[in-house]
């Protein structure tokens, strides 16, 4: 089944095949646990955001990663028909030496609790959240939400990066579809 894609807007860049996807000084969080300490929410020195950072450039250097964005997580299109294309295909794309990452605009707590509430095996997928929205802007793929109350967002996108090298990118319209059409991109 061929996912539907469409042309993306005149007026709206987005990263393309042949872009470097590792923006300098970018990164992303690590989908965790929240940890509380005896002292104010958040101060507990393992929650803090530059321990769980992931640098782009680390994250693609001398790898072939799948990356697939997704709005927002617990939300239906995300939670049941794009997370779970990429969970039945996670041993397809290992097979072909490729990473698998799920992104999204959220805050790494809900991205882990998230893929504990789905069982999606961490060893399979790598949850990564740009709770700043900063990769978001810079890959051109942000979107605004706010009609359905989830504000600024993350378009639903996905791409093959290779050592650094944007080698396929699409935005989605069929989610259920879209794993098996980046897999046939490896």
């Amino acid at each position: 089944m061929q996912a539907a894609r469409r042309a993306a807007p005149a007026a709206r860049r987005f990263i393309a095949t042949g872009d470097a996807a590792a923006a300098s000084g970018l990164s992303l969080q690590r989908a965790r646990p929240w940890l509380n300490g005896d002292g104010p929410a958040g101060s507990d020195s393992s929650n803090q955001a530059s321990d769980h950072a992931v640098a782009l450039g680390d994250l693609f250097a001398g790898k072939r990663v799948a990356v697939f964005g997704v709005p927002a997580p617990f939300t239906g299109t995300c939670t049941e028909q794009h997370v779970p294309g990429y969970a039945a295909l996670a041993g397809d794309f290992e097979a072909k030496g490729v990473d698998v990452v799920c992104f999204s605009v959220a805050c790494p707590y809900a991205m882990r609790g998230w893929q504990q509430a789905m069982g999606v095996d961490e060893t399979a997928m790598t949850f990564l959240a740009d709770d700043l929205g900063a990769v978001t802007a810079a890959w051109g793929v942000a979107k605004d939400y706010s009609g359905t109350s989830l504000g600024p967002r993350s378009e639903r996108f996905s791409m093959l990066v290779d050592d650094g090298t944007v080698k396929a990118f699409t935005i989605v319209d069929d989610a259920a579809a879209d794993a098996a059409w980046l897999l046939s991109k490896c």
